[in-house]
């Protein structure tokens, strides 16, 4: 049985992430927020400002969706709240919310690949390597666990299914 449009909510996603804000100071919702950044990432936006910039192009769309009670954020309140989040808490979040998306497009087949990251290398650090579960029929990446080294994807796998699914953490 396929889930409800509801089931792949972002309210419903991140709802254990918490506002790192002090309470009634907030001129934006942290939703609105995640919101946003989310689908700017997704529409290939590398930086706050990119996301600032597809907010406001796609100010009406948004609006549909969000409340943004108080117009687009600017990027330095992007950056200042993302900046305090916790991020293992928001990577649990995108996770969950991925699979649900997944699930509600009838995603099966997971792919997982590791790579190493092209221009992260330095004189004194080794080059980022991680480890990605790709769903292939969406083309949506669910998840990914940074690993020490190409010979230690072994050990990284068994994090990343962790993250895919918690019933895999009792295994």
């Amino acid at each position: 049985m396929l889930p409800t449009p509801q089931a792949a909510s972002l309210k419903t996603a991140f709802k254990t992430l918490k506002d790192p804000r002090v309470r009634n100071r907030t001129k934006h919702r942290l939703l609105d927020l995640v919101a946003i950044a989310l689908c700017g990432v997704i529409a290939n936006c590398d930086t706050w400002a990119e996301i600032v910039d597809f907010a406001n192009s796609h100010r009406d769309w948004l609006q549909r969706f969000l409340k943004l009670s108080n117009g687009i954020p600017s990027q330095d309140t992007f950056e200042r709240v993302f900046a305090q989040i916790d991020p293992a808490v928001f990577s649990r979040c995108c996770i969950h919310w991925l699979k649900d998306v997944a699930d509600l497009l009838g995603v099966s087949h997971i792919a997982i690949d590791g790579k190493s990251l092209r221009g992260s290398a330095s004189s004194t650090l080794r080059p980022l390597h991680l480890v990605s579960a790709w769903a292939t029929e969406a083309k949506l990446t669910l998840g990914e666990v940074a690993v020490e080294g190409k010979s230690n994807e072994i050990k990284a796998i068994p994090e990343l299914l962790k993250l895919l699914d918690p019933a895999l953490s009792r295994c």
